[in-house]
């Protein structure tokens, strides 16, 4: 066969040549310029160390200077990625012995087709029935055993921060969300006479949610109303002009009016009506059996307990004989709920995850068709045999191969940034009650999304290219051929890709051009007469004050899709390894840094990610053996195919160990725990009645306190 026209070696050089140098020249400025842009880049005024150190300096703070000012999520970030940095090692190791075991098989007998170098390196370069492959069957042994054996000891360690974390004197650790109440507890009296028999004088607080739409659209009509009163009292006294604005749709339409007197008189008559509709809610607590008027109970509450025992107790109990009836599960912080969920019937939430799931579906199988395109466009030698017009192209001009090898991963990774805002959409459907509970449901859309997509339509689509003149003749053969010598030359494709996006990642991580410009658009173009105006977000733009948190969901979907290529290619083109050691490590120390200077853990959830990414390891590791097999059994390597299905079995049959008890210990403080906790918070004087009222519904918190109509801000 003659060799290809574009490397697959070459392009990832190519790529080190022209991403690497633009990270270089990006990195070197950030080195520079990072100390006199202080709210750019140190917007939390941590300890800034000389303009060159700042690597040394993110790796030597430890664990527990990461931990206090990053919270959990963050500490977990930075273990998940230093843990693809030592199975990538690992992995490095087993390509000193695998590397020249494939390199040098002879021609023949069923790798005639392989000619470069890079794939020359890959089990597809062994020939059929190869007794070289026992080195493949040895080397899935030690690097799956080594990974199998870093996850039990990463467990452990998870457990103990995890408890730690929900030992704190914090509301959401002291306070049970209940879903589903029986009407005959469907008040507050009645569900607080039975937690009060279960837990006496342990409860602090029971919120059982009301149904007050008409209270919650009057109440949000009126916050409305603040920021424009504010906004046009600025500009009077700095310009001494009155502002007006139209009173219709988007402003657009309807009479002009005076802003100052429009929004207080507005803001006096919705005040009146709250006060109107409201009625007996400041009652609502004292008369515990009833409803108040002008709402409806809903069938959820929030229950405060004064230890932690209490609460840990009441979340591992079964509290009723009816399915789904009195169904516990930890509150989230107070910010983060979502009152328009809170006590959904089991039904809707049902129905909603149902249709979610048939629209990821759909998305899913419709997202195949410009994936399978992006993956093709590397395949040069596939576009020559299959695409007409843009074959003939690229025959009459070589260089048009070279920028269709670097524009592939650029356009896959434009399709990857489009995922989360779609699927969060999708995610909304199902119901949740808080953020923390929605960016988990989207991690795990966003995960499973891009291992079908990303990496197994793109591995295929490219594979199938490879083939694609002999489909038509021999579509037996050109399948084999496919699978066995084309799927591990993808890994090329795959290494490219991991490289692209964190070259350019991290470079934008560390510049912080995007928030950089951002921040000057909102200056230029934002409300900016006061203090209060030129820090606050304008039409969804943020100024350099931040506070900026870390995009969790999306960032570790992409650290799963390079465990994926790690544990797929770490076998069949082992020096796949060295990249992804290189692209962990980059990310690791990236983003202590930024941890630690630039992210703050106000809406730290306690790691809620770890276990679904640790779950999603497993079946990943399943799947990469099995793929292994399948390429070995393409190969005519039956035995060793054969030998390697014990691993299979093995890494299964931990998972179930896994799924037994480990996760369930992950979800709740144990109770011996919760003991120990609550004696160092009695020690402590720490007052836990503060967080009575933690949990009370956004449209009736001022309706607890004053609101006149002289309540402006």
């Amino acid at each position: 066969a003659p060799p290809p026209d574009v490397d697959p070696g070459q392009n990832v050089l190519n790529t080190i040549y022209i991403y690497g140098a633009i990270f270089l020249v990006l990195a070197l400025i950030y080195t520079l310029i990072r100390n006199k842009f202080n709210a750019l880049y140190n917007p939390k005024g941590d300890r800034v160390p000389p303009p060159f150190l700042w690597i040394p300096h993110a790796l030597g703070i430890g664990e527990r200077e990461l931990y206090e000012k990053s919270g959990l999520d963050g500490l977990v970030l930075v273990r998940w990625l230093e843990f693809g940095a030592k199975i990538s090692f690992v992995g490095c190791l087993c390509a000193v012995v695998l590397i020249p075991v494939y390199f040098t098989a002879p021609k023949g007998n069923g790798n005639e087709i392989v000619n470069d170098n890079l794939t020359k390196m890959s089990i597809g370069h062994l020939r059929s029935n190869d007794a070289r492959m026992a080195a493949s069957t040895v080397m899935t042994y030690v690097f799956f055993g080594f990974i199998l054996w870093l996850l039990n000891g990463e467990f452990t360690w998870f457990l103990a921060k995890r408890h730690e974390f929900l030992g704190k004197p914090s509301p959401e650790n002291y306070t049970v969300y209940i879903d589903n109440i029986p009407p005959e507890m469907k008040s507050t009296g009645g569900l607080l006479a039975f937690i009060q028999r279960l837990f006496p004088d342990k409860v602090l607080d029971v919120r059982v949610a009301l149904e007050i739409k008409a209270l919650e659209k009057i109440y949000d009509e009126r916050e409305k109303h603040f920021p424009k009163l504010e906004r046009a009292q600025n500009v009077l006294q700095f310009t001494g002009k009155r502002s007006q604005h139209k009173t219709g749709t988007l402003g657009l339409v309807g009479p002009k009016v005076d802003t100052i007197d429009h929004c207080t008189k507005e803001i006096q008559r919705l005040n009146a009506l709250i006060a109107e509709n409201a009625g007996a809610l400041d009652h609502y607590h004292s008369d515990l059996d009833g409803v108040p008027a002008g709402a409806a109970v809903r069938t959820a509450a929030f229950v405060t307990f004064s230890n932690l025992a209490s609460s840990t107790m009441a979340l591992n109990s079964l509290h009723h004989g009816t399915p789904y009836k009195l169904t516990t599960r930890s509150a989230p912080l107070p910010k983060h709920v979502f009152w328009g969920n809170v006590g959904l019937p089991h039904y809707r939430v049902q129905a909603g995850t149902t249709l979610s799931t048939l629209l990821t579906i759909m998305l899913c199988l419709f997202w195949t068709v410009p994936v399978a395109f992006v993956g093709g466009l590397s395949n040069v030698d596939g576009i020559k045999e299959g695409w007409n017009d843009l074959g003939v192209a690229v025959e009459e001009n070589p260089w048009l191969g070279d920028v269709l090898a670097q524009l592939s991963p650029l356009l896959l990774i434009v399709l990857v940034a489009l995922l989360p805002i779609i699927l969060v959409q999708f995610a909304k459907l199902e119901g949740h009650i808080s953020l923390a509970a929605l960016q988990a449901a989207l991690f795990g859309k966003l995960a499973v999304f891009q291992l079908i997509q990303i990496f197994f339509i793109q591995a295929l689509s490219g594979a199938v290219l490879s083939q694609l003149e002999r489909f038509a003749n021999e579509p037996g053969p050109a399948i084999l051929d496919a699978l066995g010598n084309s799927l591990p030359a993808q890994a090329a494709t795959f290494m490219t890709f991991v490289l692209v996006k964190a070259f350019l990642g991290m470079a934008l991580e560390l510049t912080r051009l995007v928030p950089a410009i951002i921040a000057f658009i909102r200056g230029k173009l934002g409300p900016k007469y006061t203090e209060k105006e030129r820090l606050a977000p304008w039409l969804g733009l943020k100024p350099l004050a931040g506070p900026f948190e870390l995009a969790q969901p999306a960032l570790l979907s992409h650290v799963v899709l390079i465990f994926m290529v790690t544990f797929v290619y770490g076998i069949l083109n082992p020096i796949t390894c060295l990249v992804t050691l290189f692209v962990f490590s980059l990310m690791a120390v990236v983003y202590r840094h930024q941890l630690l200077h630039v992210y703050v853990p106000t809406n730290d959830t306690g790691g809620q990610f770890w276990p679904i990414l640790a779950k999603l390891l497993v079946w990943m590791m399943i799947i990469a053996q099995l793929t292994i097999i399948a390429v070995m059994g393409i190969k005519e390597g039956p035995s060793q195919a054969a030998l390697v299905f014990p691993l299979v079995l093995i890494t299964w049959y931990y998972g179930n160990y896994l799924n037994q008890q480990h996760y369930r210990v992950a979800q709740v403080l144990p109770t011996i725990e919760a003991l120990s906790a609550d004696t160092r918070t009695t020690q402590a004087g720490f007052p836990t009645d503060t967080f009575q009222g933690a949990y009370i519904q956004k449209a009736l918190t001022k309706r607890f306190g004053e609101c006149a109509d002289t309540d402006l801000p």
